[in-house]
């Protein structure tokens, strides 16, 4: 008897739906909100928040996006280790973070800078970029890497 036959084999792949001659090129933050601000239904922006990613390729390619957490009016939960999972798992190699603030204010607050910082750190560590967190509101949006955040 092989011991093979006792582990469990893992296999990882990825099968993107969009060839990457077609994928969708984030050039400026402009770009990244007009595209993140699709993602929100324009009837419940102002409801509650909630938290997305872009998985980005080295041309900053989109490679998809995912919804990590919807939370209440004033906050939503990210779990780092899951969005970071996704982000090794799609081999993407840099990543934009996304949430709405329901109030309308662009500001960012003192969570979201840590939560900000601390992603930073972790996606450093795997050698990805945070290429920017992008707050939208129904009317504007505010991003960390023009303002110099990240």
């Amino acid at each position: 008897m092989s011991i093979t036959q006792n582990l469990p084999k893992i296999k990882v792949s990825l099968h993107p739906q969009t060839p990457v001659k077609d994928r969708v090129i984030i050039k400026s933050s402009r770009t990244a909100a007009e595209l993140l601000r699709k993602l929100w239904d324009p009837d419940t922006i102002h409801l509650f928040e909630e938290f997305y990613v872009l998985f980005l390729d080295r041309k900053n390619g989109v490679i998809g996006y995912r919804l990590m957490n919807r939370g209440n009016q004033s906050a939503t939960v990210v779990d780092i280790q899951l969005l970071l999972h996704i982000a090794l798992s799609t081999n993407c190699s840099g990543i934009i973070l996304s949430h709405n603030h329901p109030s309308g204010q662009t500001k960012s607050s003192q969570a979201d800078n840590k939560l900000t910082s601390k992603i930073n750190e972790a996606t450093k560590l795997l050698d990805l970029k945070l290429l920017d967190h992008i707050i939208i509101t129904q009317e504007s949006y505010f991003s960390y890497a023009d303002d110099g955040f990240i």
